[in-house]
């Protein structure tokens, strides 16, 4: 099941009842928000903060290649477990990750290109000559390109578009 089908999935229903009396229906399937730790979502925030001044508001939401957000999480890891503090590395290897479940969900609703879906540069074999990356799967609106076209593209080309 893809990540987009199981956020449409149909909601459980559970009736709550409260001292008043009042009743109240609760879809199971929503998330529980109110479990979130606001330590962790304040460090999030101020990333973002950090990032807008930089770079604008909500920049990242126009789209960019997972490959990348992946990358710059597992810099981030290996930057905390050696105890490196120049900066908040759990909380930019959270805002990563959260960047690229948000891909994730907006490629498979067709709001971004589900090209953005590809790992091309998250292993050894990014600067490797001829390597063809293939379109995502299923998808025939996408055609193929080389690792050196992409390249050459400033790394912004995912894939030649079938019109």
């Amino acid at each position: 099941m893809s990540v987009h089908e199981s956020m449409m999935r149909v909601h459980d229903l559970v009736m709550q009842t409260f001292p008043s009396g009042a009743k109240r229906e609760q879809k199971l399937g929503k998330g529980r928000y109110d479990l979130m730790s606001p330590w962790a979502l304040a460090r999030k925030a101020r990333v973002l903060e950090q990032g807008a001044l930089i770079h604008g508001d909500r920049n990242w939401e126009k789209g960019m290649p997972i490959s990348g957000f992946l990358s710059s999480a597992l810099r981030h890891i290996a930057q905390y477990l050696t105890r490196d503090n120049s900066e908040d590395h759990l909380a930019q290897a959270g805002w990563n990750l959260d960047c690229v479940q948000h891909i994730e969900v907006e490629a498979g609703a067709e709001n971004l290109p589900l090209g953005l879906l590809s790992l091309l540069d998250c292993g050894p074999h990014q600067h490797r000559g001829g390597v063809v990356i293939p379109p995502p799967a299923g998808d025939k609106r996408y055609g193929w390109i080389t690792a050196e076209e992409f390249w050459a593209s400033g790394g912004t080309a995912i894939s030649s578009v079938k019109e």
